[in-house]
Order: C-alpha cells, then structure tokens, then sequence
C-alpha cells in the first residue's frame, strides 16, 4: 500500500495550509483606488532611491538570512525563484571515482558507493531468490552480469545446507552456481577473475568466479568478519585477532600482515596508493601497498573516550580524507563520524549537528556514502536519512524514510543522485540529493508481499527494536550497469529491484 510521510516542525504539529486571512475581503471594487495607489508608490520609491539608497549600501544594502527575523528553520529547503531550473544550481551529483562492476562492498575499494546508471522511477521486483540469510556481512557483489553473494544460511552462527557462496544470473536471478562452507560466509569480493571469500569457520577461499570452483584456501585459525579489499593483485582480508592480511589474489600467497587493536570487523579501504583499516577498539592504521606502515593514531575525542566506543564499519576514502564512523557507549549532540587526514591520519573534523536536526545520535555500524560535496548515511534512533558536508563535518539536511527504528545496519548505495538506502523496517528507500526529497520506496521485508507495506507500518512503534511484521535489512545494496538495486533480508530472500517501464 502506498505509505505517507508526515512533516512535523522542530516547533509543533503542522500548520493549516488555510488562508489565515481568507474572511477579510473588501467590498469596494479594486479599480476606483488602483491609480492613487500606483502614484504613492512611486513617489515612495523615487525618495527611497535618491535620500537613502547610500545608507543602505554603507551597512551591507542586500538582507541576508543571518539579518533576517524569520528563523532559518521555518525557511524551506530551497528558497523560492521564479525559475524552477535556479533551484537545483550548485548541487552536484557527481561520484567521485568510476564504478562499473559492484566488485565488493559500497562498489569499489574507496568505499564510496556512488555510481552512475539509470535510475528507478517506479520500483518493481524484478526476481527474488532464496541463498539464506542475508545479515550485515551478506551484501551482494555484482559483476559481468552475475550476483554473487555470501549467506549466513538457515540459521545464523550454524552449520547447514545454505551456509556458502551463491552465484545468481542478474537479468533472470536463475542459479549459476553455489559453493558450500561448514558455516556462514560473511564478506566477499571480486578480483583477476576470482571470489574472494571470508567467514565464521576462519578460512578464507578464493572461488573461481565463473565456475564456483576452489581455487586456493587459507586457515587463518579465528573467524574473519570483515570485507575482502582489493587492490591490483592483493586482496587484504581483517580477522578477529585484529589482523589485516595481504594475499596474492590468484594464488593465495601471503604477502605481508599488520595488526591493528581490536577485531576487523568492517575491512580494509584504499585510494590506490594506500591501504586504512581499522581495529574494533578504535585504533586506525595506514600502510603502502607493500605493508609498510605509514601512520598509526587511537581515536579519541570527547564523545568517543568511553570504554565501550567501537569501530565496526570500513573507513571511506574520500579526497584528502578517510572517514571514520563509530559505536559509542550513549546517544551523544553530534553524529559518530571523524574524517583523518590520509596523509597522516590526524584528525581533520568532528561531524558536528549545525543543522539541528537532532539530540540524540545514535552509534553508525555501517560506512558512509558520497556523491557531490556531501556524505550521506542512515542514522539510528531516527527514521533519517543524513546528508553531511564532506570539508566540514556539519549536517546540511536530512529526509524521512519510513519507520522509525533504532537499529541502522545497511550502508547506503547512490546511483546518479538517488541514495538508496535499505532500512530495518524492510523497506527499500531512494532519496533524491537534488531536491532532498523522496524518490520511491518498496517493501522487500516479506518475499510474499510482492513489494507492498504491510498494514500499519506507518503507525509510530511499528519497528522500534525490529519491525512488527516482516523481516529487516542488514545488508548493504549493490547496484548494477544497468540500473538493478540487488539486497537481501534476514528473511533469508535476495531481491533485484528495477523499474516497471523497463520491461
């Protein structure tokens, strides 16, 4: 059913879109003083013009919004022009890296998930399989027209028949092939031809990526939780002991290995000339692509001190930057994002809440994307869809997005300016970066429901810790060349989501 999203002011209810003044109408025809009128106003503007012009331009002449009575809160998004076209000047949408294959998780190994394709005006599902559980780690790869994805089986943290590697034909969702592990598979990735997987049994397997078969394997004795990075011929995989090691990709040959403080949980990111990753107990570590450290720093600030402050996402590589989101043991006044100066890994910015839209920011497990100037993510605690500058750290605006819920897992994905973004009320939400506005939504949340919410998911408490009815969204989306958003659920279903008119 088509849902409604309700705009509630930072000062009440919504206000009537009545006119406040609609009984105050005069009974004198508009003609019989339109002259005088007319002429009192030019004399009002001749003597503006000739005394106090000047006076005006000594103290800035032009009203900006910092001189203005009308707080800027209650001033709409875009301001009002008479043309239309002026309203979307100065909004990029631009990526700022190349992605044509979905080769890992957010795209490529910057992990900025933006891409350029056609975009969905009409969602529609388009195929659905069932490869098992699709938890946090399970997001799809897609390349040369196949769906790849690890699945946490039919039961998580358990041995049984899904637990493996599928491969999916991306136009028909028909099964290629299917490689099986004694537990779940969690992150994967694709390089030289090969499908780079890790998992719980803390192994790591290269696949041959166009028949499924086993092409090399590492014991690596501890569960591997993380995302494959890879760069040319190296694949670096992020363990539970806090290791980040380099293979050969074709072969399995260890290269190097670092250690960071903590687990790996969300892998490794590159700009091509440098690898980050990160340790749970927030220690960040840089090396060259030979394992060479380059720099090492703790990331400590005055909301991220406690104990209990985590990193768990992959560090996004953007410009100068590489940006860090994080767990922290309460809600705090500002998002959990820091960006590190790449060159040295200090800190460049704080995310700080300039536009006020919210007091209690919650703990960011998953990375961030970017498209144009900003940084975009699915802050928990909220029904929010976040958009961040990327110089400066301070929040610019943000968008509904179906249900408020307090968990966020998914990272989002941007194809030409839509942000897609998967929530844990199992809803599949585009945002459009133009207009900040939303775009569409279907509900992937039951394999049954043939893309329609569930009765009563726009009623507050509906999701909360998890939704009422139906399944969430943990993993992250990939997006293909021809415009396909594939996800899956927890439901244990992966869908391909296009668009009606596409045929």
């Amino acid at each position: 059913m088509a849902r409604r999203t309700a705009y509630v002011s930072f000062f009440g209810p919504p206000r009537s879109r009545s006119r406040d003044f609609a009984g105050f109408e005069s009974k004198v025809g508009p003609a019989r003083f339109a002259f005088p009128l007319l002429a009192v106003a030019l004399i009002a503007v001749s003597v503006w013009w000739f005394a106090f012009r000047e006076a005006d331009e000594d103290v800035g002449g032009v009203l900006t919004l910092e001189d203005a009575t009308i707080p800027t809160l209650l001033l709409p998004t875009g301001a009002a022009t008479d043309d239309p076209s002026l309203l979307l000047s100065g909004v990029s949408i631009d990526c700022a890296t190349d992605v044509i294959d979905w080769t890992t998780l957010q795209g490529g190994m910057t992990r900025q998930g933006c891409v350029q394709a056609r975009t969905i005006t009409n969602p529609k599902i388009v195929w659905q399989a069932q490869p098992g559980i699709g938890g946090w780690l399970n997001s799809p790869i897609i390349v040369n027209g196949t769906v790849y994805v690890g699945s946490a089986g039919v039961a998580q943290g358990q041995p049984d028949r899904r637990d493996g590697v599928w491969a999916f034909d991306l136009y028909t969702g028909d099964k290629e092939w299917f490689f099986g592990t004694t537990l779940d598979v969690n992150g994967i990735a694709f390089g030289n031809g090969i499908i780079v997987a890790t998992g719980d049994e803390g192994r790591v397997w290269g696949i041959d990526a166009r028949s499924g078969d086993l092409v090399w394997k590492e014991d690596l004795g501890v569960a591997t939780y993380g995302y494959p990075l890879v760069v040319d011929d190296l694949v670096v995989i992020g363990d539970g002991n806090g290791f980040a090691t380099a293979y050969d990709i074709r072969n399995g040959t260890r290269r190097w290995q670092k250690q960071a403080d903590g687990s790996i949980r969300g892998g490794a990111s590159s700009d091509g000339e440098r690898i980050v990753f990160a340790g749970e107990n927030r220690e960040v570590v840089a090396v060259d692509l030979s394992g060479e450290e380059l720099w090492r720093v703790k990331v400590v600030g005055p909301d991220t001190a406690g104990a209990l402050a985590r990193i768990w996402a992959a560090p996004t590589f953007v410009g100068d930057f590489v940006v860090i989101t994080m767990l922290r043991e309460d809600t705090f006044i500002d998002p959990a994002i820091t960006a590190l100066n790449k060159s040295d890994g200090s800190i460049a910015w704080q995310a700080a809440d300039a536009a006020g839209i919210k007091h209690d920011w919650g703990s960011i497990r998953s990375s961030v994307a970017v498209v144009g100037d900003l940084l975009v993510f699915g802050e928990p605690y909220s029904d929010r869809l976040v958009a961040v500058d990327v110089l400066t750290g301070e929040t610019m605006w943000d968008v509904a997005t179906g249900a408020y819920c307090y968990p966020q897992w998914p990272s989002p994905a941007v194809v030409s300016g839509q942000v897609i973004l998967p929530r844990h009320d199992g809803g599949l939400y585009a945002v459009s970066v133009e207009t900040e506005t939303p775009v569409w939504e279907i509900y992937l949340g039951d394999h049954d429901s043939s893309g329609a919410f569930p009765a009563g998911s726009d009623v507050d408490g509906y999701c909360d810790w998890g939704p009422e009815d139906g399944y969430s969204i943990l993993a992250s989306p990939a997006v293909a060349p021809n415009g396909y958003i594939v996800v899956g659920t927890l439901e244990g279903w992966l869908f391909a989501v296009g668009d009606k008119s596409w045929g």
